[in-house]
């Protein structure tokens, strides 16, 4: 969470509102670059999901399924493009 506060443990209301008073404007995600072949693109990553498929013996995990949601940043205007209608 944007911007970051080390009293998250301190909320005792049920809200994180009081957290962030002191700040006036909250800060942008950070960006990540992602690629696929040629095509590089400057994106925030919006989630991420992990399903452990597969375990040994011990119970560590040996397979996952890793799905991850990006947001495109528009260079010339800094703001993230909206995600496609489904």
């Amino acid at each position: 969470m944007y911007p970051q506060t080390d009293n998250w443990q301190n909320v005792t209301t049920g809200t994180f509102v009081p957290l962030y008073q002191q700040f006036t404007q909250f800060v942008a995600p950070p960006t990540c670059q992602f690629g696929f072949g040629d095509t590089v693109i400057d994106c925030i990553v919006t989630d991420v999901g992990i399903t452990e498929k597969l375990f040994n013996q011990d119970l560590r995990p040996l397979r996952a399924e890793v799905t991850v949601s990006l947001v495109e940043v528009v260079l010339y205007e800094n703001m993230p493009t909206p995600p496609p209608k489904t």
